[in-house]
């Protein structure tokens, strides 16, 4: 689980939902994600004669709604620590 703050304050947030899993992520990523996703199709694995294969089931589910960081919350006692330093070069 990361725990390092990757957004900038005031930042737009969204929750992307494919299947039952939740994702929190700033606004600008959940859109690429999204259209990542569309093009993908839901999938069963098994195994046939000792090989994995996939059965395609269909469309994905997925949505993707907007929030305001006021609505997240961090766990008690998960660490949020500060984004690195970017080094600049060196002449």
């Amino acid at each position: 689980m990361a725990t390092r703050a990757t957004t900038k304050p005031g930042e737009p947030m969204a929750v992307i939902t494919v299947g039952y899993t939740d994702v929190l992520l700033p606004m600008s990523k959940a859109t690429k994600v999204m259209e990542l996703l569309s093009a993908g199709v839901e999938v069963d694995d098994s195994y046939e004669e000792r090989e994995r294969v996939y059965t395609v089931k269909g469309k994905l589910r997925m949505s993707m709604t907007l929030i305001d960081q006021r609505q997240v919350r961090m766990p008690e006692g998960t660490p949020v620590e500060p984004a690195p330093i970017r080094r600049l070069p060196r002449s």
